[in-house]
């Protein structure tokens, strides 16, 4: 009877823990973040994902990338191979990215793009920096 009463009393603990390890409440789906908006030379090989990059790619700044980083392991980041949607806060072009990496950047809602992003936003690359929006 205690056996019983041991295997129940666990299977009722179970049921009630989340079903996920990790989640982020940095970054939730169709949330609006607005940041800073650099662009990164080179393809963004050796990145935070272990993923091979695609074009256009996109780093997000650290608090946010990390929020989402179980255990310490860039590469299970729940964020990687999403596709963001980043758009220009002067004209309202849009376009998307995908994540394949972290940036060094403590600012919340920076990102740093190739140089791509830049183009198909109507944003000359040498400015360097501009003010988006961006949303997963």
């Amino acid at each position: 009877m205690n056996f019983l009463f041991l295997l129940l009393a666990l299977l009722g603990v179970t049921a009630a823990m989340p079903t996920t390890l990790h989640t982020n409440s940095l970054v939730r789906k169709g949330a609006s973040h607005e940041g800073d908006m650099t662009w990164k030379e080179g393809d963004f090989s050796g990145n935070a994902c272990g993923i091979p990059p695609s074009l256009p790619a996109v780093a997000l700044n650290a608090p946010t990338f990390d929020a989402s980083t179980p255990r310490g392991n860039p590469n299970a980041n729940t964020l990687c191979g999403q596709k963001i949607r980043i758009w220009n806060l002067a004209t309202g072009a849009e376009t998307y990215a995908t994540v394949v990496d972290r940036m060094t950047a403590q600012d919340a809602g920076a990102i740093d793009v190739s140089q791509e992003v830049f183009g198909a936003l109507g944003i000359d690359s040498g400015m360097g920096r501009c003010r988006v929006g961006w949303s997963l």
